[in-house]
């Protein structure tokens, strides 16, 4: 079977060295691993860059871990002195870029992002795997009807900038995959890796241009340059889409100001801001009932025991009593033990009107703006109301919850 040059095939026999990488790799698609962790820790340590020697990597320790539905596993011991052979045929797959394909026993086709970072102790490095069995559709994203319209309002825009923010492997590239091929297919699209930006704003830019794409996707938005770049093809004509990291959906224009953009800029571009977390899932086979407490409440709205909170919560249909589920910690066969059956991309959605477009320009509390818009309807549900719909639905538990929303917000 024919391949390419960024392509291994876990199926085959493989040469000399290959063999660790692909027990490994193979163990990370068994377990349905969102990502495999692998960790070097010498004898001789340093923060430099200079690269390890054989020697002292034999004389390490070398293990991994994967982390699935969220959680991390146990620690599978290696032998050491395989870790810098793993590195370099990732580093020969990828062929310097910071993603490469596998192609499981099956012949699926897996995207792979890795990186490795030298720490105190030794070397890191991480791989987080695209699920193809989710293929990216808006359909398949559980929006609610709110979300779903402003999105589509958003998509039928000549030009503008959607950013999506969440922290790493959050789901974000998986919802901008969503939103692009929601476009008709005739639209001329241009995507923009993260090794592409290197080549500088402006020069990059008027390479783009050239191309005249309709549309540019953008990977990552994480310094000036990139945010240049996505700032000026919006207001030139362009929709673009892009994730960048921020903590909240109202963070994302103080977080493009932070990276050195105008604040008049950023509104002018901006069309749709979106944050998105992962939430575990329950397994229905083996979660059990109990009832909300008041002390759940208090920590649902992150607050002391108080009447006011417990009247606040039961305006935002949130009781004393109400039926909800919470993980079996030995799980079934099968969450295979976990107690757990996936994660639920959960995804708040806010459109920049001109009102938000105003606020952002002249430097008011976006954040008071949003209040006001989302207690008057004009835009979708927050994380935190969406976190606690599924709690009362039985679709998550609290821990999973307070994990990945801040429900100080």
């Amino acid at each position: 079977m024919s391949k390419s040059k960024n392509e291994m095939n876990l199926a085959e026999a493989g040469q000399e060295g290959e063999a660790c990488l692909r027990a490994i790799l193979n163990h990370a698609i068994e377990e349905n691993a969102e990502s495999v962790d692998m960790r070097l820790i010498c004898e001789v340590a340093s923060f430099t860059d200079a690269p390890i020697d054989e020697d002292n990597a034999r004389r390490g320790l070398f293990s991994y871990s994967l982390r699935t539905c969220g959680e991390t596993s146990e620690k599978y011991p290696q032998e050491a002195g395989k870790f810098l052979g793993c590195v370099r045929i990732l580093d020969a797959i990828s062929g310097g870029s910071a993603s490469f394909v596998l192609r499981d026993k099956t012949g699926t086709l897996i995207h792979c992002r890795w990186a490795k970072v030298r720490v105190a102790s030794g070397q890191h490095v991480s791989l987080r795997f695209l699920n193809p069995h989710a293929a990216p559709d808006l359909n398949s994203l559980g929006l609610d009807e709110d979300a779903r319209r402003h999105i589509d309002r958003a998509l039928a825009s000549p030009d503008g900038l959607i950013i999506i923010a969440g922290p790493s492997g959050s789901g974000r590239s998986t919802t901008m995959s969503a939103m692009v091929r929601a476009l008709p297919p005739s639209i001329s699209r241009f995507n923009v890796e993260e090794e592409d930006q290197v080549l500088g704003g402006t020069t990059h830019l008027q390479q783009l241009m050239c191309a005249d794409p309709d549309v540019i996707v953008i990977s990552s938005i994480h310094d000036k340059a990139s945010a240049d770049l996505a700032i000026e093809s919006a207001i030139t004509g362009h929709l673009v889409f892009a994730t960048t990291h921020a903590a909240e959906t109202i963070d994302i224009p103080t977080r493009l100001m932070l990276l050195g953009t105008d604040r008049f800029y950023v509104g002018r571009a901006l069309r749709l801001i979106c944050s998105q977390r992962l939430v575990r899932i329950l397994c229905q086979d083996c979660a059990t009932p109990r009832q909300l407490t008041k002390d759940d409440i208090e920590k649902l709205f992150d607050s002391s025991s108080s009447d006011s909170i417990i009247a606040l919560a039961k305006d935002c249909g949130v009781e004393i009593g109400a039926a909800i589920k919470e993980r079996n910690p030995s799980g079934c066969q099968k969450c295979r033990g976990r107690g757990y059956s996936g994660r639920k991309a959960v995804i708040e959605v806010i459109p920049v009107n001109s009102e938000a477009r105003e606020c952002i320009a002249k430097g008011g509390d976006l954040g008071r703006l949003v209040s006001i818009m989302r207690r008057d309807n004009k835009i979708g549900k927050s994380l935190q109301e969406q976190g606690r719909r599924m709690l009362l639905g039985g679709e998550t538990d609290l821990t999973s919850l307070r994990n990945v929303i801040d429900f100080t917000r």
